[in-house]
């Protein structure tokens, strides 16, 4: 298995671990392209993990050759899903905003 998952910033994402250790702190690149940083409660295994990067999930089925029916589509060619919180937009948590001040 040339690949592993690594929870960070709120979701779990695949990495090569041919070519990345994660470590605490440092950002590392998941499969989704995205450039994600673990934080150090993110490599304990106590509590529920987080939600899959589906678009990691995917990349790794079209890299073990899946077949075609078992991988999905990406985001921007599927119909909108019906339960906003399985949104495959969403697969990759969004840029974090600066908080703005108590008026």
């Amino acid at each position: 298995m040339w690949w592993r998952w690594q929870q960070a910033e709120g979701r779990l994402h695949a990495y090569d671990r041919t070519t990345t250790t994660p470590v605490p702190e440092r950002p590392f690149p998941a499969l989704c392209g995205a450039e994600v940083t673990p934080a150090e409660g993110d490599f304990h295994l106590d509590g529920p993990p987080r939600p899959t990067c589906w678009i990691c999930d995917r990349e790794i089925r079209v890299r073990e050759n899946f077949s075609p029916e078992q991988i999905p589509p990406l985001p921007d060619q599927s119909p909108g899903p019906k339960n906003p919180a399985h949104d495959p937009t969403r697969s990759c948590p969004a840029p974090r905003r600066p908080s703005r001040p108590e008026r």
